[in-house]
């Protein structure tokens, strides 16, 4: 309210089936400049366990990077981190949350040495505490020194 610049309009979102979706927004100011933003959301039944966003900032690292994902019901994770020819290299587990977690990782090895550069893969297990529901999702991760 009374800004030149910001401005929000309710908008009721129907009652979507689970999936992705895009919903795109497109304004006009009265000089006539316009302007357009889509973003992307996916609908989840929130009665099952799920996983989303699963990913690693920075993404290539030098030091430490943070895995992220979102689950829909509390769980326990593990994230085991492999050379891209399956050899165990460490493995970080605990509990999460429901909503975003962030597990930071220092680039070490389960022996507490310094991983050499190259790309790594990343299983992320989740077991949902309420559900039993077991989801498994991938992520490369890149390290450079």
């Amino acid at each position: 309210p009374g800004s030149h610049t910001r401005g929000s309009i309710p908008f009721p979102v129907p009652v979507l089936p689970p999936g992705r979706y895009a919903l795109r927004v497109d304004a006009s100011d009265s000089f006539n400049n316009r302007g357009s933003r889509t973003t992307e959301l996916e609908i989840v039944d929130s009665t099952e366990l799920h996983v989303s966003d699963f990913l690693n900032w920075p993404n290539q690292f030098e030091r430490e990077t943070t895995f992220r994902f979102r689950i829909t019901e509390p769980a326990r994770f593990s994230l085991a981190i492999r050379t891209t020819a399956g050899r165990p290299v460490r493995t970080l587990s605990g509990e999460a949350s429901t909503g975003e977690n962030r597990v930071p990782w220092d680039g070490r090895d389960g022996a507490g040495d310094r991983i050499a550069n190259g790309v790594y893969l990343v299983r992320l297990e989740v077991r949902g505490l309420v559900s039993g529901k077991r989801v498994e999702e991938w992520e490369k991760v890149v390290r450079l020194e």
